[in-house]
């Protein structure tokens, strides 16, 4: 079974998590998420290093709910208030998706 993976994020430590999801057999990354007007549009692959894959990154959060993924490697923007990251986190598990978050802020994110 290959697992269709969501990239959120594209900085050092996401970056490594595209390259390790591109190589892997078993994995397919089908869309990632960007914060900057820099990277939005860019081939997530030429933003990771490994040259391009086909797979654009976007600033268009809410466009992953509709996506068929399995899971997402959450890697929110570091903001003081998490608030947002929290929303969107929650509202990806929302849509069947599983989220694995490797940030202490988010491993329990508030809900309602």
């Amino acid at each position: 079974m290959v697992y269709r993976v969501i990239q959120w994020g594209a900085g050092n430590n996401a970056q490594a998590l595209i390259r390790a999801v591109h190589h892997h057999p078993d994995l397919e990354l089908v869309g990632c998420r960007v914060w900057s007007e820099e990277k939005d549009g860019v081939d997530v692959g030429v933003l990771a290093g490994i040259g391009p894959i086909g797979i654009s990154a976007t600033r268009d959060a809410k466009s992953f709910v509709d996506v068929d993924a399995d899971v997402v490697l959450f890697l929110p923007a570091m903001l003081p208030d998490t608030t947002e990251s929290d929303c969107e986190a929650i509202e990806l598990l929302r849509s069947g998706k599983n989220v694995i978050s490797v940030t202490g802020d988010h491993s329990m994110p508030a809900h309602d």
